[in-house]
C-alpha cells in the first residue's frame, strides 16, 4: 500500500510541474533577455560605413569572421528579434543578415530600416527606425513597420543558426543594430 501511495504522489508531482524552468529556477515564466548590439569587436552592433557584399567565394567562416561583425546566438533562443537606430531622422540603413551553423555563412534576409524620431536609450544620440522592409532569401519572418515614430522590428525563427553575420550594405549615418531572443 505504501508503494502505491508513493507512486501516486510521484505521478501527481509530475503532472503538476510542467518542466518549463527559466534560468532563475522559476516555473512557467519566459526568460526575458535584454536588447544587445548585434555584432562583435570593440563596438558590437555599431555600423558607420558601407561595405561590399561578399561574393559566393567569400562566405567561408574564416573570411566572414575576419571581415564582418558576427554574433553567437545563445543556445536557448528560439526566436530572434532585430531593431535598428541611427543618428538622423529619415536616414536609411540596409543590412544583409547571414546565418551560419558554425561553418559557411548563407544569406538569410535583407533588412532596410528608415529612422524615425523616438530616442533609443540604449545608444545615446540615436533614434529608432520606425519603418522596415524585409527581403527574405533563406528564412521567413515578420516585419513590423508601424511608422509614426514607433519602433520597427523584424523577427524570425532561428532555425539552425548558431551564428549571425551582419553586412551593412547601406549606411547613411552611424547606425546601431540590436538583437534579442527568447
Amino acid at each position: 500500500m505504501r508503494k502505491k501511495g508513493l507512486i501516486v504522489l510521484v505521478l501527481l508531482l509530475v503532472c503538476l510541474v510542467d518542466g518549463n524552468v527559466n534560468a532563475n529556477g522559476e516555473y512557467g515564466k519566459t526568460l526575458q533577455m535584454p536588447w544587445t548590439g548585434c555584432g562583435s569587436g570593440q563596438s558590437p552592433g555599431v555600423y558607420a560605413a558601407t561595405v561590399v557584399e561578399p561574393g559566393a567565394t567569400q562566405r567561408s567562416k574564416a573570411y566572414f569572421e575576419a571581415n564582418f561583425q558576427t554574433f553567437n546566438v545563445p543556445e536557448h533562443w528560439t526566436y530572434l528579434y532585430f531593431r535598428n537606430s541611427s543618428t538622423t531622422d529619415a536616414d536609411t540603413t540596409v543590412y544583409l543578415i547571414y546565418f551560419s551553423d558554425g561553418g559557411d555563412y548563407l544569406p538569410a534576409f535583407k533588412l532596410t530600416f528608415t529612422t524615425g524620431t523616438q530616442a533609443n536609450s540604449n545608444k545615446t544620440g540615436s533614434e529608432f527606425a520606425d519603418t522596415l522592409a524585409a527581403v527574405e532569401y533563406l528564412v521567413s519572418g515578420v516585419a513590423k513597420s508601424p511608422e509614426n515614430n514607433y519602433v520597427a522590428q523584424y523577427y524570425t525563427d532561428r532555425h539552425w543558426a548558431k551564428k549571425i553575420g551582419v553586412v551593412p550594405i547601406e549606411v547613411t549615418n552611424p547606425a546601431y543594430l540590436e538583437i534579442t531572443g527568447n
